[in-house]
């Protein structure tokens, strides 16, 4: 968890896959800010890659405009399945 970035406390949120619009990315952020207003705790955990262009756009226009929100979002690159902690 610690290698990872993950926080060892608090409520965590987690989506692990490619990150893209076609996936709910959008509702996902939506729902993270709805949520973080609410719980103080609450992080997001993004495991997995967007790819260039509109995708990742979306990720950085988020960050962009919820600054407060940056530092609870979480970005963690790839990992293989078996190498995911158990949450």
């Amino acid at each position: 968890v610690t290698r990872l970035g993950i926080p060892q406390s608090g409520t965590r949120l987690g989506f692990v896959g490619e990150l893209r619009q076609k996936k709910g990315l959008g509702l996902l952020l939506l729902a993270f800010q709805a949520l973080a207003q609410k719980y103080a705790d609450l992080s997001l955990l993004l495991i997995g890659e967007g790819r260039p262009g509109p995708d990742r756009q979306l990720l950085q226009l988020f960050r962009k405009q919820n600054p407060q929100l940056s530092p609870r979002l979480i970005e963690i690159p790839s990992q293989p399945h078996a190498e995911l902690p158990a949450l």
